[in-house]
């Protein structure tokens, strides 16, 4: 759900057309921000979703860790889920993650675009 939401993944060209849409008109440019938002998305709606089975890698660790918005969700997260340490924080984030790119994927899948106000509207 998050790659059909981005205009570019590691190795892959910005411009051109996959699957019938064109990528210069998706709402995210990479995936970190992507996330980010769906993770604050299922935060927000308290709504996490664990992952069955094999996991597909969005994110590397190590990027992800040298975020400057890990810190403030890990601080978050630590603070009212008690989470031991940041494998589990990351691993709390996964679920909210895999919740709120749901109501993403859905919004952009029946308008061809992400409502950021509707979202921001949400969020107060």
């Amino acid at each position: 759900m998050f790659r059909a939401m981005i205009r570019s993944g590691p190795g892959e060209e910005i411009l051109g057309a996959d699957d019938d849409t064109d990528k210069r008109f998706r709402p995210f440019g990479s995936s970190l921000p992507a996330f980010y938002l769906a993770v604050a998305l299922g935060i927000t709606s308290d709504a996490k979703l664990e992952i069955q089975g094999e996991k597909a890698q969005l994110l590397r660790l190590d990027l992800l860790k040298s975020s400057k918005h890990f810190h403030s969700f890990r601080q978050l997260i630590k603070s009212k889920w008690d989470a031991k340490d940041d494998r589990a924080v990351v691993d709390m984030m996964v679920e909210f993650a895999e919740a709120g790119v749901r109501e993403l994927f859905g919004m952009y899948q029946k308008t061809g675009t992400i409502d950021f106000y509707k979202i921001s509207q949400k969020v107060e």
